[in-house]
């Protein structure tokens, strides 16, 4: 399993028939960004983390860690 969230952006954008300028654009980010982003030499921010999620139609953490995961947090005993 590869842990680089830009590994895994520019796989599932190829995937998806957009080009490095459209997914630029469309969480309005540059181009030279989203480069840096898919060569795992930045992080994306949270907001857009959440963005590349919903365009790229891939939970948090697959996107994050690499896998999806199955974990329920119970907060009842918290209130």
């Amino acid at each position: 399993m590869d842990n680089k969230i830009g590994t895994r952006v520019r796989e599932l954008r190829i995937s998806q028939n957009l080009t490095m300028l459209e997914l630029s654009k469309l969480i309005d980010v540059s181009y030279s960004f989203m480069g840096l982003i898919e060569r795992n030499q930045r992080t994306p921010g949270i907001k857009n983390i959440a963005k590349l999620c919903g365009i790229l139609n891939v939970s948090y953490d697959y996107l994050i860690i690499g896998k999806e995961t199955n974990f329920i947090v119970d907060n009842r005993d918290a209130l």
